[in-house]
């Protein structure tokens, strides 16, 4: 299957130059604007991941785009993070299906050898709860909470889907520099 990439276009700085289908965004209020803020403020209030960190590459992409989540966070601000957590999985009794979504797709995996199975997910690690927790404490996160079980976190205002007790869900805290 080949993917075809949707251009993302950013008007960096619009001012009073609107384009459409263009991400129009500028910091000054009165300009017309798909967003105010500006191109080096961190002003992103809160961040919410689910399901992402386990499609990248554990020593090089997830690093960089939790630098990023940091960087665009304002003082206090806050990351969620959801994700399947393996070992969480195979302690809930969960079926041979859930599993093999979970798990890391051997690179000689074939489609018609699991007629009966969910199509490879593009997980690029098997995500456990203290590989998560490493990334996140790595990039200098302040772990606030963590819970195997997304519905003790929904109540934070977070836009959970329960899909089940194997996932792990992490709020953390960017502490003001």
């Amino acid at each position: 299957m080949q993917l075809i990439r949707q251009a993302t276009l950013l008007n960096a700085g619009c001012g009073s130059h609107y384009v459409d289908g263009w991400l129009n965004l500028d910091v000054v209020e009165e300009h017309r604007a798909d967003v105010h803020a500006s191109l080096t403020d961190r002003s992103v209030d809160r961040v919410f991941a689910s399901h992402v960190l386990e499609h990248l590459d554990y020593h090089r992409q997830v690093p960089l785009v939790l630098a990023e989540f940091l960087r665009v966070l304002a003082d206090d601000g806050e990351l969620c993070v959801v994700g399947p957590d393996i070992e969480r999985a195979v302690a809930c009794g969960e079926p041979p299906q859930l599993l093999h979504a979970v798990i890391r797709w051997p690179a000689d995996f074939n489609l018609a050898d699991w007629p009966f199975m969910t199509p490879p997910t593009g997980h690029a690690w098997t995500a456990t709860g203290p590989f998560v927790e490493h990334a996140l404490e790595s990039a200098g996160f302040t772990h606030v909470t963590y819970s195997g079980r997304l519905r003790d976190i929904g109540a934070e205002g977070w836009p959970l889907d329960n899909f089940g007790d194997w996932q792990n869900g992490y709020v953390c805290r960017k502490e003001p520099s």
